[in-house]
C-alpha cells in the first residue's frame, strides 16, 4: 500500500514538473477584444493579480491600448502580449513605450514623469501577427480598473524612402518618421550632393536610444549628433539593438497615438 502511494506521488510530481517546464502552453484564452471597439473590454484587478485578453490581428497591424482609470502614476499596471503559440512578444509597463522580452530591463528602465496618466499603456502588433494573448496585471496594493482596446493603425510611419540636400532656396530639408514596432528599420537612400551633414533628432526624451547606421562601415550616430553623406549612401535609423519600439502622433493620417516617443527627423543641410 505505501509503494503504490509513493508512486503515486512521483507520478504526480512528474507531471507538475513537466508542466512547469512548458511555459508556453499555461498562457490561458482571455476576454476577447474586438478591433475597432470604442468600449473595449473592461475589468476589475485585484491587488497583485491579473487578467487575461486576447485579439486576432490579420493583414492590418493594431495598436493595443490598456486604459487605466483613475491612475496617479506611470507603473501601476503592466502589459504583457503573447503570441499564438503562447510565447511572450512584448511588455511594458511605461506608457512611453514598449519593449521584447529579450531586452535587458536594467539598461532600458520604464521611467515616464513627462506622459500624462490619461493616456493608455500600449503595445503596437504588425500585420499577420494572428492570436495575440494579453495579460494586464495590477502592480499596487489596492483594485484597480482597466479597458483594453484595439485599433487598426499604419505601416510604416514614413512618406519618404529617398532624402535629398536642400535647394539653393532652403538652409535645410527635414524628412521624418516614426519606429512603432518591435524590430523595424526605416532604410534610406541619399541622393543629394557629396559632403552633405545629416543630423539625427527626437522630440523629446530618447526612449528608444535611437541609432542612424551608414551602411558600408559608415557613421553610427545618435540623436543630437551628425555626420557626412555621399550621394548614394544608405542609411538606416533603428531603435538600439532592436528592442523597443514607441508611437507618434505628428504625421497626419499616419498615426494617432497621442504621444510622440517612437518619431524622429533627418534634417540635410548642403555641405
Amino acid at each position: 500500500m505505501k509503494k503504490a502511494a509513493i508512486f503515486a506521488l512521483l507520478a504526480v510530481g512528474t507531471l507538475f514538473f513537466a508542466g512547469c517546464g512548458r511555459t508556453g502552453d499555461n498562457i490561458q484564452g482571455g476576454k476577447p477584444i474586438v478591433i475597432g471597439d470604442n468600449d473595449g473590454v473592461s475589468a476589475t484587478l485585484e491587488p497583485k493579480m491579473a487578467d487575461r485578453f486576447e485579439v486576432n490581428v490579420g493583414s492590418d497591424p493594431i495598436r493595443i491600448d490598456v486604459y487605466h482609470d483613475h491612475a496617479t502614476a506611470d507603473g501601476e499596471i503592466s502589459v504583457l502580449v503573447s503570441d499564438g503559440s503562447k510565447h511572450p512578444y512584448a511588455y511594458t509597463k511605461s506608457r512611453a513605450f514598449f519593449y521584447g522580452i529579450k531586452a535587458d530591463k536594467q539598461k532600458i528602465g520604464v521611467s515616464a514623469t513627462d506622459v500624462a496618466t490619461n493616456l493608455p499603456y500600449s503595445i503596437n502588433l504588425p500585420a499577420n501577427f494572428g492570436k495575440a494573448y494579453i495579460l494586464v496585471k495590477n502592480l499596487t496594493s489596492s483594485s484597480q480598473s482597466v479597458t483594453v482596446k484595439a485599433f487598426t493603425r499604419k505601416a510604416p510611419v514614413r512618406k519618404d524612402t529617398e532624402v535629398d540636400s536642400p535647394p539653393q532656396s532652403k538652409p535645410e530639408e527635414v524628412y521624418g518618421g516614426a519606429i512603432v514596432f518591435l524590430g523595424q528599420k526605416d532604410t534610406y537612400v541619399f541622393t543629394g550632393e557629396d559632403n552633405s551633414r545629416i543630423y539625427l533628432t527626437v522630440p523629446g526624451e530618447d526612449y528608444l536610444k535611437l541609432k542612424l547606421q551608414v551602411e558600408g562601415g559608415g557613421a553610427l550616430i545618435s540623436p543630437g549628433e551628425d555626420t557626412t553623406l555621399m550621394n548614394g549612401d544608405k542609411f538606416t535609423v533603428y531603435a538600439d539593438e532592436g528592442v523597443r519600439a514607441g508611437f507618434c502622433k505628428t504625421y497626419a493620417d499616419e498615426c494617432n497615438d497621442g504621444i510622440d516617443t517612437g518619431e524622429y527627423k533627418i534634417t540635410i543641410k548642403r555641405p
